[in-house]
């Protein structure tokens, strides 16, 4: 594993992998139904810290849907969005994050709309688990991460040990450790829950997770930007327009995003096509985002 100089980067890896170790057994692989019932199912189990809206009710359907369909029982392909923080300890202006409605009417920086309620208060994360849908080991690693969050913030809320805390599974609670690292780390889980606010989408790409696709119907979601295609081209997929949308009301301090087919912990740099268009040298780039990953908050200028 790469060393990651950047704190909030070394916080998260030490995050995954806490999560890595907390299974039973081995995790299985899940289907469309499957998941949208454990999402439905989390955000029901622990509503202190954990909630969960559809794109489409937020963005609206003609941003969200997608044609097809994505499971037996839940036919209709939903963008999902778990939205995990202590929400009893938010600012008034905050009281609604994760609902929906407020989702979708918060200010849009781009736009310009209602800038003086735009501002977090706390740091933003944003976890991805499937761009790509047949490529499966994000989504359960997101759904995994936001379940161990919360549960774990629960826990501290309620006074109990890892050892014998009623909200974690067996192989959770064993993945904590010996008694004294145990405590620590949930400690410090239960703090990682108070002072972020996570969006996580473990099936960022339904159709695509439902059907075991790369794509969206037709559409590449890791394609579908304005910087590798026309202009005019782009956000022809529902994923690339909610992704679009949530971005364009949060200001994201870190995220990740999962992919398959190769192991790394790596950090995006930029893309050949706006390089060569730009007339932007790749080591410029590279400069840059190697300069933010060492000091966060800081981007490197490039000309």
């Amino acid at each position: 594993m790469p060393r990651a100089t950047n704190p909030i980067a070394r916080l998260w890896l030490r995050l995954a992998a806490l999560v890595t170790s907390t299974a039973a057994r081995p995790y299985a692989d899940m289907d469309y139904d499957q998941m949208h019932d454990a999402l439905h199912a989390l955000a029901a189990e622990q509503p202190d810290f954990v909630r969960l809206f559809a794109a489409g009710d937020a963005f609206g359907r003609d941003i969200a849907d997608v044609p097809g369909t994505c499971g037996i029982k839940h036919k209709k392909c939903e963008h999902y969005y778990l939205v995990v923080t202590d929400f009893a300890s938010l600012p008034p202006a905050q009281q609604h994050a994760g609902k929906a409605g407020w989702e979708g009417a918060k200010d849009d920086p781009v736009e310009g709309r209602r800038p003086a309620r735009n501002a977090s208060s706390r740091a933003e994360v944003f976890l991805s688990g499937a761009l790509h849908g047949d490529e499966r080991v994000g989504p359960l690693a997101t759904l995994a991460t936001a379940r161990l969050l919360a549960r774990s913030a629960a826990c501290v809320r309620d006074g109990a040990p890892a050892a014998s805390c009623p909200h974690l599974s067996k192989g959770e609670s064993v993945a904590f450790g010996d008694r004294e690292e145990a405590e620590a780390r949930l400690q410090w889980l239960g703090r990682l829950v108070k002072t972020r606010l996570v969006y996580a989408a473990p099936a960022t790409n339904p159709w695509g997770f439902a059907h075991r696709s790369r794509s969206e119907v037709r559409v590449d979601p890791n394609r579908d930007f304005a910087i590798d295609t026309r202009p005019d081209a782009c956000a022809a997929s529902a994923t690339g327009r909610v992704v679009n949308e949530v971005f364009r009301r949060h200001v994201f301090q870190i995220g990740v995003t999962f992919h398959g087919g190769m192991e790394a912990i790596a950090y995006e740099w930029g893309a050949p096509t706006y390089n060569k268009a730009a007339g932007t040298p790749v080591r410029a780039t590279h400069g840059a985002a190697r300069s933010s990953a060492r000091r966060p908050g800081y981007v490197a200028p490039h000309s």
